[in-house]
């Protein structure tokens, strides 16, 4: 198991700062009328929003009135219990629910975000980096999240010369919008790794 770092952590935070950002607009409009007892539950003990996001599960498998099944919200609980299991060190239990998640919504930025970052803190910066194009691929607002952890991807690999001139991008990228610079480069994006 690897010990979080100020890099994990760093990382663990911006997933959930993502999740719960994409969470307001993956859900369906049942979703968002009434409360949702998961994502409520994403402040406290991992314990309590493992146990708060299976009871979730259990009663959303489908919609009551149409017999649906209820995509955006499932999709939404089990990315939540997958941060729980995440934070109780439970990284098999976390990587099964982000995958389930993504079969449910398979176009999620915030969840490919997130389980990029799981298999990165898991030592799979391959698999990471995959997560990371496909983040770019389908959300042009958290491209820029995915690009700076595939900077730790590449290093992790031990490619740092992709590593630093993605950083320089970034960088560059960052000065020009700090000048207001129309011209500031663009990023270019990660290309999945072979495999």
């Amino acid at each position: 198991m690897l010990r979080p770092t100020t890099s994990w952590k760093r990382i663990r935070s911006l997933s959930l700062v993502s999740l719960c950002s994409a969470l307001l607009t993956a859900g369906t409009q049942a979703a968002a009328e009434s409360s949702d007892p998961c994502l409520d539950a994403t402040g406290g003990p991992a314990e309590a929003l493992i146990r708060v996001c299976s009871d979730q599960i259990a009663a959303l498998t489908f919609d009551r009135d149409s017999g649906l099944p209820v995509t955006g919200a499932l999709a939404s609980a089990h990315s939540n219990r997958a941060l729980g299991h995440q934070a109780d060190g439970d990284y098999e239990g976390a990587l099964a629910d982000f995958d389930t998640a993504l079969a449910l919504l398979p176009n999620s930025a915030a969840i490919l975000l997130n389980r990029g970052n799981l298999r990165l803190q898991q030592g799979d910066p391959t698999g990471a980096l995959a997560d990371y194009a496909r983040v770019q691929e389908v959300s042009p607002s958290l491209a820029e999240a995915a690009l700076r952890n595939s900077v730790l991807a590449y290093r992790a690999l031990g490619r740092p010369l992709e590593a630093e001139a993605l950083a320089a991008q970034l960088k560059a990228r960052a000065a020009g919008a700090l000048n207001n610079d129309p011209a500031s480069p663009e990023l270019a994006p990660v290309d999945s790794p072979p495999g």
